[in-house]
């Protein structure tokens, strides 16, 4: 599926922040398998805010593993996201 400036259905123009919620969605069960949740927070100029929590105390290459497994997903299926930000 090609993208534009959003995903598009039919003729209609889906909103970029629901789409990075289906793309961080489908990431669930992988990341839960790690003890990782996380949800959208916010998209804002260009950056998409997530919310992480971890099952224990956070381990700091992991959780820049999964951002940046998050951020390709999210810029393969948004151009217009330039990158994400955990919180």
């Amino acid at each position: 599926m090609s993208t534009t400036e959003a995903e598009t259905v039919g003729n209609a123009r889906q909103d970029p922040e629901a789409v990075a919620r289906e793309v961080v969605g489908s990431l669930a069960p992988y990341l839960q398998s790690d003890g990782v949740a996380c949800r959208v927070d916010r998209l804002e100029a260009g950056i998409l805010y997530i919310e992480i929590s971890t099952q224990g105390p956070p381990d700091a290459s992991l959780i820049m593993l999964i951002r940046l497994g998050i951020e390709r997903k999210i810029t393969d299926r948004l151009p217009e996201i330039d990158r994400v930000e955990l919180l």
